[in-house]
């Protein structure tokens, strides 16, 4: 079984229809654009920036310059900045493979990729080693125009900058202070400029990160559960955790549960194994889909003792999911998903026990999955992640 057959027929239908739809159909997502392609954004610091840890910065002198091929929500640009201590020490920033990745969509600007540098600046003998990190806060707007050419403007703006001192492994500290705005220009690689803009791209209701990829996992602080129903036969209630990755925009949270804590046909110490199986909602249609490996399918189980097992193997057209926009306890964008699935196909693998309800082995209909509200957050090992469907 394919999601991606199924999503791009219904990718197609729904792109259709949102042409012609009302625009609370569809979202937008704003992106960079140029009047001409490829072309160099380039950004010299407007006033006075300033960068200031515990022990390192000060008045500073920054720019920055990203490539942008075509119309992108995210840039990656390289980022220059030498500062001066009261006036007497000067510290020039080092990239060390680091660079800013400007996010347009999410308003947002992130030190990386994951695992890149540290960035270092050091000023008398003291380094500062500012680390990979996501959702600094910035502002994209429009600003002057220039000689008939349109411009950008980006602020960033921050007092939580991550950062070790003196030594990469120090302290780790959240309390570092950026802030800069930049006038960007547009240019051709021959160097003559050209318009710089936002663009408001319209595109349906689909599941995004501020950076990518993604890794999904459901709040550890708040497990969810997950109720398994087989009819007469009886339940299988667990402890529900979820996780997956998001590799670019898409329309399934495509997730892989784990369940624990469980209790199957009314006897403690039952088991769920979900075998690699993933559960998948559209966060466009709340359709569910189950998707396992070749072979494999969830098995649910009593205890040895109980003499009952069933299994789930993969099946699609299971409407009913929902999902909405919410935000994270850590002040990030964040997804409530809830399954509901009804309709279930399963397979009775053993009924041979006095409590056991299946009436017989073999293939069954009528299950159903349902889970309460999952709260689904993304990350990187830079930290958290911004996710959200549409706007």
């Amino acid at each position: 079984m394919q999601i991606m057959r199924k999503f791009s027929i219904g990718l197609a239908v729904a792109l259709a229809l949102a042409s012609v739809a009302a625009a609370s159909a569809s979202a937008s997502q704003r992106s960079f654009a140029a009047s001409q392609y490829p072309a160099t954004m380039v950004g010299i610091a407007e006033g006075e920036p300033t960068f200031i840890t515990q022990h390192n910065g000060g008045r500073c002198e920054a720019s920055m310059a990203a490539s942008l091929p075509s119309e992108k929500p995210i840039v990656s640009a390289e980022y220059y900045m030498n500062c001066t201590k009261f006036g007497i020490y000067s510290g020039e920033l080092k990239a060390n493979g680091c660079r800013f990745e400007l996010n347009a969509d999410y308003n947002t600007v992130d030190i990386g990729p994951a695992g890149c540098g540290p960035m270092t600046m050091q000023q008398q003998t003291c380094t500062t080693y500012i680390l990979p990190q996501n959702g600094i806060p910035a502002t994209y707007g429009a600003g002057p125009t220039e000689g008939g050419f349109s411009t950008l403007k980006v602020s960033v703006a921050t007092s939580k900058l991550k950062y070790r001192e003196c030594t990469s492994t120090g302290e780790l500290r959240e309390d570092g202070t950026l802030n800069a705005s930049f006038r960007i220009r547009g240019k051709t690689q021959a160097g003559a400029q050209i318009s710089l803009s936002l663009t408001n791209a319209s595109y349906v209701n689909l599941l995004s990160a501020e950076k990518y990829p993604a890794t999904l996992s459901s709040n550890t602080g708040k497990t969810g559960e997950g109720l398994f129903s087989f009819g007469s036969a009886g339940t299988a209630r667990c402890a529900a955790t979820y996780s997956g990755t998001l590799a670019s925009v898409w329309e399934y949270a495509e997730l892989v549960p784990t369940f624990s804590g469980c209790s199957t046909f009314g006897v403690a110490n039952g088991t769920v194994n979900p075998n690699g199986c993933k559960f998948s909602l559209s966060v466009l249609t709340g359709n569910q889909i189950i998707n396992c490996p070749a072979g494999k399918a969830v098995t649910v189980a009593g205890p040895p003792s109980l003499g009952c097992e069933a299994s789930i193997g993969s099946q699609e057209g299971l409407a009913g999911g929902k999902s909405e926009n919410t935000t994270a306890p850590n002040g990030r964008a964040a997804v409530n998903l809830e399954y509901n699935m009804s309709g279930l196909k399963y397979t009775v693998t053993n009924d041979s026990g006095f409590l056991c309800g299946f009436e017989g082995t073999g293939a069954k209909s009528g299950g159903s999955f349902a889970s309460h509200t999952v709260l689904l957050e993304g990350q990187d090992s830079a930290g958290p992640i911004a996710i959200k469907k549409g706007a």
